[in-house]
């Protein structure tokens, strides 16, 4: 199994984050898994928007 979906499958709560960003392939595979979440029958769209500028990232997370 994938390290990335191995980790997700194991996690259950994050109490500290790390400040380091994730890279390009670790973070298409996690949006990849999430476009596979169950959608309401398969009728809901899912739309991913992932903020890779730390300075915007910060700015809307309040």
């Amino acid at each position: 199994m994938n390290e990335v979906i191995k980790v997700l499958t194991e996690r259950r709560s994050i109490r500290k984050f790390k400040s380091e960003m994730l890279s390009k392939a670790d973070l298409e595979q996690i949006i990849d898994a999430g476009l596979y979440a169950a959608s309401g029958m398969g009728k809901q769209s899912a739309i991913v928007i992932a903020v890779t500028d730390k300075e915007l990232r910060d700015k809307i997370s309040v």
